[in-house]
């Protein structure tokens, strides 16, 4: 008889966590010259949020998050109380198995004009759709594995 026990999940681990990165729609593509940050409206992101990369098995996912502010002001005194939560932006999964022709610079591209910013190819998990949007830091640190919480360092590159 067979079980019915549902497959385990696979446990993630945390690679790597930013607290502020800068999301931003992309201008048409021109193959010739690549991306350009430049082109992308620097100072007007569609999300400043964060960034996380788990790994899960043969898959890492860079998944980008917005805050949700709940505010609740206190009855009778000037103080209010902001509680923030993370909301899953988009999720960029990269996955590496044996034979696969996908590789990372499938799914995460380096813009011509800059270090700081990057082209992530995001998919949806119901529908599978994918879109490519723009990610960018702040700090350049951030890029060669500076990330706030830990997780390996040396940059981003892609190796499983």
């Amino acid at each position: 008889m067979a079980s019915l026990d549902p497959a385990p999940a696979a446990i993630e681990m945390l690679r790597l966590s930013v607290s502020e990165c800068f999301v931003y729609q992309l201008p048409k593509f021109r193959a010739a010259s690549g991306h350009r940050a430049e082109d992308w409206g620097l100072a007007d992101p569609v999300l400043t949020g964060s960034l996380k990369v788990a790994q899960a098995d043969e898959t890492l996912f860079v998944r980008l998050y917005a805050d949700r502010k709940d505010a609740a002001a206190v009855t009778g005194a000037s103080v209010s109380v902001v509680h923030a939560e993370k909301e899953l932006f988009a999720e960029c999964p990269i996955t590496f198995s044996p034979g696969d022709e996908v590789t990372c610079e499938h799914c995460v591209q380096a813009v011509a004009d800059s270090s700081r910013y990057f082209v992530l190819r995001v998919v949806d998990p119901g529908s599978k759709k994918h879109a490519f949007i723009g990610c960018g830091f702040r700090e350049r640190q951030v890029t060669k594995g500076g990330g706030n919480n830990g997780g390996g360092g040396g940059g981003v590159r892609c190796s499983a």
